[in-house]
């Protein structure tokens, strides 16, 4: 998980850097006139959002409805991950399970 964080993290901050250098679709000219009523609707809209708006907006509230309802297996799932390694020898099963799992994903990346 950690990887793939880091990974997405060097993507996204690289993908940032090369499209404000480039600029791509910077002078293109469309043939489809603009409705300038719209445009100026979504330039406000854009102008008042704030940085901490857009990051509340990144998140898609279905997500996080399952928190809010108290749904059960939002709340064991995290347990079921983290118990295994602290439940010792009872937990080996399920612990090797993830350890072959991450085997087999990582196989399938370097393929």
């Amino acid at each position: 998980m950690l990887y793939f964080e880091i990974v997405s993290t060097c993507a996204l901050i690289i993908g940032i850097i090369v499209a404000n250098i480039i600029r791509p679709g910077n002078g293109v000219v469309s043939k489809i006139a603009a409705d300038a009523s719209k445009l100026a609707s979504y330039q406000k809209a854009a102008a008042d959002m704030h940085w901490l708006d857009f990051l509340t907006h990144i998140i898609h509230p279905i997500y996080l409805m399952p928190l809010h309802r108290r749904h059960l297996q939002v709340c064991l799932s995290p347990s079921f991950w983290l118990c295994p390694e602290h439940a010792g020898r009872n937990g080996q099963p399920v612990t090797s399970l993830f350890e072959t799992l991450s085997k087999v994903f990582f196989g399938i990346m370097r393929m």
